[in-house]
């Protein structure tokens, strides 16, 4: 797998999928539907974790309210040992962006970053203490490409971890549509481009419905919440039982579709194990994601899936709307 992780954060569950959030969500979007999420100052340090490798690549978008002088946080990190060790990451100086090794600036690009305006950024960063290399774009133009010195210090020479900030004088950051990949794989290995992340909702009953519902509930209904409410919610202790749902349509002239992730919020209700599964139905073939060992408290679950397991191919869009997605008692 190359891809690991997108996030359009247009489902309000940024503080479930990332384990250190302290934004909040935002209605200023690229596209003027959804939403974003607003690091509205230089303390709204946000970190997702990810398994380790030698190069990481990383896409968002990104818009700065007010640019005005130096800002000396990184509004971009990407990190190593656990997320402790400060690699590379970016910066803004007025319209200036500029690369860092750890506090060390090591390259700019000018005239970039102008205020209230979105940009899509994407970094790719091998790290190695003499040949690494790092290489900046915004919106599919390379704007810096470093190489040498790109660890800064540590114990591994991998990235296993990005963060997102806010400026110190900047005032409101924005961040929407990303992607984490790595260079493994015969796929998304490398650079998206400027991408849109859509989110569909379950909009319907699927081929199976064997979840019991809260109350008089509607087994759909309770899963296509935005953000999701634990007061509602689909239950059964019978492993093998299963809900899939009908899901909305991917925008009409929606292009090529690098991969679809699937993302499950589940608890247990009692003592004992509970664990739960990703189900996903493209056709006659259900597929599933990582089974999850549930605790009491929600969390959110993903999996990403690269190519339709029905077919072995890429998703197309027509293969998208006719998907069911859901959750099994594993």
């Amino acid at each position: 797998m190359a891809l690991l992780f997108i996030d359009g954060f247009d489902a309000k569950d940024t503080a479930k999928k990332w384990p250190t959030f302290g934004g909040t969500t935002s209605a200023t979007t690229r596209f003027s539907s959804g939403s974003s999420v607003n690091m509205f100052n230089d303390g709204c340090f946000t970190q997702r974790y990810f398994t380790a490798a030698s190069t990481i690549i990383v896409g968002f978008a990104h818009r700065q309210d007010s640019n005005s002088g130096a800002n000396n946080s990184a509004f971009f990190m990407m990190q190593g040992d656990n997320g402790a060790t400060l690699h590379m990451n970016l910066r803004l100086s007025g319209t200036q962006l500029q690369l860092f090794r750890g506090s060390t600036m090591v390259a700019t690009a000018n005239g970039l970053i102008l205020p209230a305006t979105w940009n899509y950024l994407e970094i790719s960063a091998t790290v190695d203490s003499t040949v690494g290399v790092c290489t900046v774009r915004c919106n599919n133009s390379t704007v810096i490409s470093f190489s040498g010195n790109t660890r800064n210090g540590g114990t591994n020479t991998t990235i296993d971890a990005i963060g997102l900030n806010g400026q110190f004088q900047g005032g409101n950051t924005y961040y929407d549509d990303l992607y984490i990949c790595n260079a493994s794989g015969a796929t998304n290995n490398t650079f998206l481009g400027d991408v849109r992340i859509q989110t569909l909702l379950p909009n319907g009953a699927g081929s199976s419905t064997q979840l019991a519902p809260t109350g008089s509930g509607t087994n759909y209904l309770n899963a296509n919440e935005v953000p999701d409410s634990t007061a509602t919610y689909n239950s059964s202790s019978t492993v093998g039982q299963r809900d899939t749902y009908a899901m909305g349509d991917l925008l009409a002239g929606t292009g090529n579709i690098f991969a679809v992730q699937q993302t499950m919020g589940a608890f247990k209700s009692d003592s004992g194990a509970a664990s739960m599964k990703n189900a996903q139905k493209s056709g006659a073939t259900v597929s599933y994601g990582a089974t999850r060992s549930l605790g009491t408290s929600p969390a959110v679950y993903t999996d990403v899936f690269e190519t339709n397991p029905a077919t072995g191919s890429a998703y197309t869009a027509s293969d998208v709307n006719a998907l069911e997605g859901g959750a099994e008692v594993a």
